[in-house]
């Protein structure tokens, strides 16, 4: 800020912006997360004329999750997954995105 540069910032972890395999290596990580959530949570309840086999649990696009839950067991369990995602990969939730 102002007219000096600031002091160098040590980059700790991560890929450089633009790397053709950053998705991939994003979906790797991201996948024990999505796997342990649809395993746990109970989803949402739709009328059987939606020809859902199950429940849908979540949405998953690239960066962009949506989860899905009905109860507050669902609830405590997504706060208890995350937490422990969080605890084990150093990833953090944007609670204050919308």
């Amino acid at each position: 800020m102002g007219a000096g540069l600031s002091r160098p910032i040590p980059v700790q972890r991560g890929i450089r912006q633009g790397c053709p395999i950053s998705g991939q290596l994003y979906s790797l990580a991201i996948e024990p997360l999505l796997c342990r959530l649809r395993s746990k949570l109970s989803g949402l309840s739709l009328p059987a004329s939606c020809g859902l086999e199950c429940p849908p649990t979540l949405s998953a696009y690239v960066e962009d999750v949506s989860i899905f839950v009905s109860s507050q067991r669902d609830v405590q369990c997504l706060q208890d997954t995350l937490s422990l995602y969080e605890r084990a990969s150093a990833a953090r939730v944007n609670w204050a995105k919308k």
